[in-house]
């Protein structure tokens, strides 16, 4: 009999360089805005033992997709899912240690309410992470955008990592509030 080799969907690595650069400690709590099918919350909730993860998307179809996916998590109370448009979103003030945002265009165009709510909902030593992965190559300069709007709203950067992934290399960006 001939054996069958099953495929099973794997993360893109744009995924795995992220959690691991938000450096989550146990008792830390992240909020990702546009989690879509939840592919990150999947690489970070493994990481929180007291510590709680929020996510945000309007998308109802790809919120059924993130609980499916993080089923065990959402039972046990560690991830939360919220379909809202961000600034609408119902969320815990100071309460957040890492915010999260995964190729969300509005930080590269007018942001200011969202920087604005994004500001009260961080713990004061909390952190904004930008990230980005276009479908072209990328290098430092498309995170001059973000970068200028995040000044002008009142954040610090605090580091711009880029990282040659595939299919295409993604940038970082990382901002407190002043």
């Amino acid at each position: 009999m001939k054996q069958v080799k099953i495929q099973t969907p794997t993360r893109p690595e744009r995924f795995t360089w992220a959690a691991g650069l938000l450096d989550i400690h146990p008792g830390e709590n992240v909020l990702e805005i546009g989690c879509g099918v939840g592919l990150l919350a999947a690489e970070v909730a493994v990481k929180l033992i007291s510590g709680r993860y929020y996510a945000v998307d309007p998308s109802p179809s790809r919120l059924v997709q993130a609980k499916k996916r993080n089923k065990q998590f959402v039972e046990e109370g560690i991830v939360n899912f919220q379909e809202a448009k961000f600034v609408d979103a119902d969320l815990p003030v100071t309460f957040f240690h890492r915010v999260v945002a995964f190729n969300v265009n509005i930080f590269f165009q007018d942001p200011a309410p969202e920087l604005c709510k994004v500001k009260n909902l961080l713990h004061p030593e909390g952190s904004l992470f930008l990230f980005y992965q276009a479908p072209f190559e990328i290098d430092l300069t498309a995170a001059a955008p973000a970068i200028k709007n995040l000044e002008e709203n009142g954040f610090r950067i605090k580091d711009v990592p880029l990282k040659a992934l595939q299919p295409t290399s993604a940038l970082c960006i990382i901002a407190q509030a002043m």
